[in-house]
């Protein structure tokens, strides 16, 4: 049980409304002072709110915001809004002391890196947002005893889980980590498997809509058609050592062959030039002649499956020249995303926006997020402190960490947006930690009493 602090003795614990507008009006102020950036990726999301290369639902939100008022202000302030409102929703499910959900609160509110995304037009804000969504689903379902509000919240994560999806693929590898979750913590096991069934048939009846529209304009029933790119952007280190130079099979595996023997190194997989490279195989091939939209989808297929047949040929080295670095890039590499003529003439066009700054991602963000996720992580390892929520918070950043590391090139943002998870871990931990210290203290007010019946007549 929380034991109430001095705080609240004159102050209630804030409620949704006021931690919502307090956090709002700290990141529009926060947003002003950083100033309002975007990168490359901006323009697809203002190209069209169905985006090939994207999934859709940042794209949707750009595209209702210029509905209001077309520049750039209407973006930021809706993305701020809905991380607002994610942010102001976790914290008071996840801090319950008044003086803990102020101070989590406050901590949400300067905490620099959510601030720059909420300044950022691209879709991490709402990443973020549709992330701590899924973990106050998580938390409302495991404190919950009644079964139909454990139905609720159910439904909430399954939505929730589409929201994230649909904003990025990562999204995708969401989905086992909270089924995971459901499962340790449910018990009857035949409960939990029904539960963990039901999330996964919510997310998918919300994205129906998202799919259909994707059908409609791309004949794909998906929502990503970029899948295999990105797979083969990481296994190319392999390629020139690989028996599928030696006997390709597709199309494109036979163009490579073609081509002069040019090893792709770690750096290169990295950097993604095997994919983004103006003279790389992949590049060129594209560039041959127009393909139709189901052309491209089996193209994807076909890189997909050749990246595949790659990392199981040579597993060992698939770690050794690509996994190992990417785990560690974020930690020893400042990433600088740049800003091309083309990419600011159509955001001022789109939006009447002049500042055209390239964004930098700092490793020192980073280290000091690292440095206090592994405080944290020692911490919940001591036995009074442990609780499954802030263990669920922090595996999620590790996890996360891990999984990207396995099958993409890791840009710092991917890890940054995790940022809120950590207080939010902080919160739990120290209201376990304070429960604990006030069961372990003798209650005073008793002992006067029993001296007196201990005293003689």
């Amino acid at each position: 049980m929380v034991q109430p602090t001095p705080l609240a003795r004159f102050l209630p614990a804030p409620s949704f409304p006021v931690l919502f507008l307090g956090l709002l009006a700290a990141k529009l102020a926060g947003v002003a002072v950083l100033g309002i950036t975007y990168e490359m990726d901006t323009v697809t999301y203002l190209a069209t709110p169905i985006p090939f290369h994207h999934p859709p639902l940042y794209a949707i939100l750009v595209a209702l915001s210029r509905a209001v008022r077309p520049d750039a202000w209407s973006i930021v302030v809706a993305q701020s809004v809905v991380f607002s409102a994610a942010a102001a929703a976790a914290v008071r499910r996840f801090a319950a002391g008044s003086g803990t959900r102020f101070a989590v609160a406050a901590i949400v509110a300067v905490e620099p890196t959510s601030t720059f995304f909420c300044a950022n037009l691209m879709s991490e804000s709402l990443y973020a947002a549709a992330l701590l969504a899924c973990f106050t689903a998580t938390a409302a379902y495991l404190d919950a005893r009644a079964p139909a509000t454990r139905l609720v919240w159910v439904a909430a994560l399954g939505a929730g889980l589409a929201l994230l999806y649909a904003t990025r693929l990562a999204g995708l590898f969401a989905v086992p980590f909270f089924l995971a979750v459901l499962l340790v913590r449910t018990r009857p096991v035949g409960r939990a498997v029904v539960h963990a069934v039901l999330v996964v048939v919510v997310m998918q009846v919300c994205l129906v809509p998202a799919k259909l529209a994707y059908l409609d304009r791309y004949g794909a029933y998906t929502i990503n058609l970029f899948t295999g790119a990105n797979l083969w952007n990481s296994a190319s280190v392999l390629y020139a050592d690989s028996s599928i130079r030696r006997s390709p099979q597709t199309e494109f595996e036979r163009f490579l062959a073609s081509r002069p023997a040019d090893p792709v190194t770690t750096a290169d997989a990295l950097d993604g030039i095997p994919i983004h490279g103006a003279d790389s195989a992949f590049t060129r091939y594209v560039e041959r002649r127009p393909m139709t939209v189901d052309e491209r989808r089996a193209f994807e297929r076909s890189l997909g499956a050749t990246a595949t047949r790659l990392i199981l040929e040579n597993p060992i080295g698939y770690l050794e020249r690509f996994v190992i670095p990417n785990l560690w890039k974020p930690l020893g590499t400042n990433e600088l995303i740049p800003i091309t003529p083309e990419a600011a003439r159509a955001v001022r066009l789109a939006l009447g926006h002049e500042r055209a700054v390239p964004v930098t991602y700092k490793r020192l963000t980073w280290w000091i997020a690292t440095a206090a996720w592994l405080a944290l992580v020692a911490l919940a390892a001591v036995p009074r402190l442990r609780d499954a929520r802030a263990v669920a918070l922090l595996a999620y950043v590790g996890y996360t960490w891990a999984v990207t590391g396995l099958v993409a090139s890791i840009s710092l943002r991917y890890l940054l947006v995790l940022v809120p998870l950590l207080p939010l871990a902080g919160a739990v931990l120290w209201e376990r930690g304070t429960a604990a210290s006030a069961d372990a203290r003798p209650d005073e007010r008793l002992e006067p009493r029993a001296d007196r019946r201990r005293s003689p007549a």
